[in-house]
């Protein structure tokens, strides 16, 4: 995949090949790239620096393992994370920070050095880590959670760390808006709630 700054932000008026690497999302042929993304091509920070988690996003993505190992785990789901790239039969792509897949859906031989094309059964972002141009990062949000339940992810639950909010998304349900002490269903019988996790997490 050859991307071009020009194609990105419309104000420059020069080409320059933008590394895959520093892609996102690509949703409806719109392209998000990792914030601090022309920082890089400018050879002023490199792609591991901008793609790094804070503090507080390690931590949820912790908890958010945590959880499912104490929760869900069992041999018929698979957790994957660090940004796990997904391919629609649309050409969308996604960067997850953790996905639920069910090993049915999902089997060895599926799992290559390419991106995975089978849609999660639940998916958990943190914060937002991509420039989105013109557009407010609620736009973004909103794009990328209908396409990925477009694509026939069950749930998508996005977790901010400082405000401590989360959305819920399901497919023909209207969202939710809610707060880490609230309990979250996932997954039938299984109960988030991150104030408790956090609580109790050793």
């Amino acid at each position: 995949m050859v991307l071009l700054v020009k194609d990105i932000d419309k104000s420059n008026n020069f080409e320059q090949e933008i590394p895959e690497e520093l892609v996102c999302d690509i949703i409806g042929g719109e392209v998000f790239l990792y914030k601090g993304w022309q920082e890089v091509l400018n050879k002023q920070k490199t792609s591991e620096e901008i793609m790094g988690c804070s503090g507080m996003q390690a931590k949820i993505l912790f908890l958010i393992e945590l959880f499912f190992f104490r929760e869900i785990f069992s041999e018929d789901y698979i957790l994957l994370g660090n940004e796990v790239g997904i391919k629609t039969d649309k050409n969308d792509l996604f960067s997850l920070d953790k996905a639920v897949f069910s090993n049915k859906d999902l089997p060895e031989e599926k799992i290559t050095k390419g991106y995975i094309n089978v849609a999660p059964l639940v998916v958990f972002e943190v914060d937002v880590n991509v420039d989105t141009g013109k557009e407010s990062e609620m736009d973004y949000i909103s794009k990328k959670i209908q396409a990925l339940l477009d694509f026939g992810v069950k749930k998508v639950i996005w977790i901010f760390g400082i405000d401590k909010k989360i959305i819920v998304a399901e497919p023909d349900k209207q969202w939710i808006f809610a707060n880490w002490n609230d309990d979250i269903g996932i997954m039938n019988t299984c109960i988030l709630n991150l104030d408790k996790l956090n609580t109790k997490r050793t």
